[in-house]
């Protein structure tokens, strides 16, 4: 027999976006600045090129979208009263 769920919270899985611990933080914005300096590194050929260029717009929006993960990801984190005593 399937036992029946008593509370919902308690089945919820901990993401490391939604509940990150310090050391998950620091993984992160670690990650997040390496790879963010390579594919800026990438886009200006080692800094020959200037930064506008609309063939580029493709790397321009993941490197917006991993910086909107690590902000998502800084916000909760401070947000949790977990991590904060």
């Amino acid at each position: 027999m399937i036992k029946a769920r008593k509370e919902n919270s308690l089945w919820q899985k901990e993401s490391w976006i939604s509940h990150p611990t310090q050391k998950r933080l620091t993984l992160i914005i670690g990650i997040w600045l390496v790879g963010n300096f390579l594919l800026f590194l990438s886009l200006t050929d080692f800094f020959t090129h200037s930064i506008p260029n609309k063939y580029y717009l493709t790397i321009y929006s993941l490197m917006i979208m991993s910086t909107v993960g690590v902000i998502r990801a800084t916000v909760n984190y401070f947000k949790s009263p977990v991590n904060h005593k």
